[in-house]
């Protein structure tokens, strides 16, 4: 059989076009991670000691299920992990807590699994999914433990939903986007039938890429790293994503966290003067190039201007020797070394006081170190006065009484470490 030069031609183009077509197919088969590579390209980015990474290679993960309780497994070993967040604004070092917003999160599974006001039998019966925002989301700690404490349960009950759960996790950093990308795969991979989860490198000030969508909206130690000029706009957005009738629960570090009874008394004194409830009592300094592992709290007891009046107060953001008030930070340093001495001298007379101080003045003038605002920190009447500021005359916030907030974690000394509260959208 022969065939024209034209038929010649156009039979190669199809011969082609099926190769490239094959081999595009191949490659995105060969290239799809398996649950192994995804479980460890998450367990990478929880900075865990050598020893405990050592024994999770020798682990076979050959199920992302497995996968899965392997990082939950681990999660439950360390309290807080603190990581590098390279934006421009806000945090470049921040924390995120393995446990310290159980009470809200128990609050959301028993009421996606039938405990609260939404029954199993209605829940089963939606035709369109139950939809969860994660806001601030970190490295996606509380979205794992919503889905494997959910996920208990729909197991041991059999639960049948026509549609999986849509759980959308969003944080500022890109440094987050490989590890969640990893995890929301990992989840979509082991649990098809229950949940769907996506990720999104998101700065709240923006609007959220769904609109009146989302039944459920979690901010866990999420507004106290948002400057308070923008607070009005990301509550706005929040709102706009909820559905009518969702609700959005919301966490903040007390701003008795991790302060002796002194240093509470102290700051108790203080903060009935400042007249703001955006209180910002610890900054950070520390080696450019040590980073945090170098660095020293400054506690802010008094509430002194740390930076130059034109300058504005960004929780977590970071500031040079031209932007701070040198006087006041002189007396902070001096009297960080009088609380807390150097390692190397157990006593320091004021004469050595006055030359550490004046060292790291110098320290900060060269570029060597960096100050560091720390997170807003507030009680409970605070925060409501915070959020009521912005939330505007025309916003369908309203606060919602639940008991979860009475159940938040607290310092050694019983007194409190965190402050929550919800709002359902009317």
């Amino acid at each position: 059989m022969f065939y024209s030069e034209k038929k010649l031609h156009t039979l190669k183009l199809l011969a082609l076009s099926i190769f490239f077509s094959s081999a595009a197919f191949c490659a995105a088969e060969k290239d799809e991670p398996s649950p192994e590579e995804l479980t460890r390209t998450y367990l990478k980015y929880l900075q865990l000691d050598d020893a405990v990474m050592d024994k999770t290679r020798a682990l076979p993960i050959d199920s992302a299920k497995y996968g899965l309780a392997i990082i939950a497994c681990l999660l439950k070993t360390t309290e807080r992990l603190e990581h590098c967040k390279h934006v421009n604004a806000g945090p470049s070092y921040g924390c995120s807590f393995t446990a310290k917003n159980e009470p809200p999160i128990q609050f959301i599974v028993h009421a996606i699994t039938g405990k609260k006001s939404w029954k199993k039998e209605m829940l089963e019966s939606l035709d369109s999914s139950i939809t969860i925002a994660d806001v601030g989301c970190g490295l996606g700690f509380s979205t794992i433990s919503v889905v494997l404490q959910t996920l208990e349960i729909y197991e041991k009950d059999s639960w049948e939903l026509k549609a999986p759960i849509h759980i959308d996790l969003y944080d500022i950093s890109p440094e987050h986007k490989e590890p969640l990308i990893a995890l929301a795969a990992l989840i979509n991979m082991a649990l098809p039938k229950y949940f769907k989860i996506k990720t999104f490198v998101h700065d709240a000030v923006q609007p959220f890429p769904e609109q009146n969508y989302y039944r459920l909206a979690m901010g866990f130690n999420f507004m106290h790293y948002v400057p308070q000029t923008n607070w009005a706009l990301v509550l706005q957005n929040l709102e706009n994503s909820m559905k009518k009738g969702g609700m959005l629960f919301l966490t903040a570090d007390h701003y008795l966290c991790g302060l002796d009874k002194d240093d509470a008394d102290h700051l108790e004194s203080s903060i009935e003067n400042y007249g703001s409830p955006f209180i910002i009592p610890t900054c950070l300094l520390f080696s450019k190039k040590g980073g945090k592992a170098n660095g020293t709290q400054l506690t802010n007891l008094d509430l002194k201007a740390v930076l130059k009046e034109d300058k504005e107060n960004t929780p977590g953001h970071q500031y040079s020797f031209n932007d701070i008030h040198r006087e006041n930070f002189l007396e902070l340093s001096k009297a960080m070394l009088q609380k807390k001495p150097t390692p190397s001298s157990s006593e320091l007379t004021a004469k050595e006081i006055e030359m550490f101080s004046a060292g790291i003045l110098r320290n900060l003038r060269l570029g060597e170190l960096a100050i560091q605002l720390g997170c807003y920190r507030f009680n409970e009447e605070l925060f409501e006065s915070a959020l009521g500021a912005y939330l505007g005359e025309e916003s369908r916030l309203a606060k919602k009484e639940l008991d979860w907030s009475k159940h938040l974690p607290k310092n050694s000394d019983g007194s409190p470490s965190s402050v929550g509260m919800t709002f359902i959208k009317g």
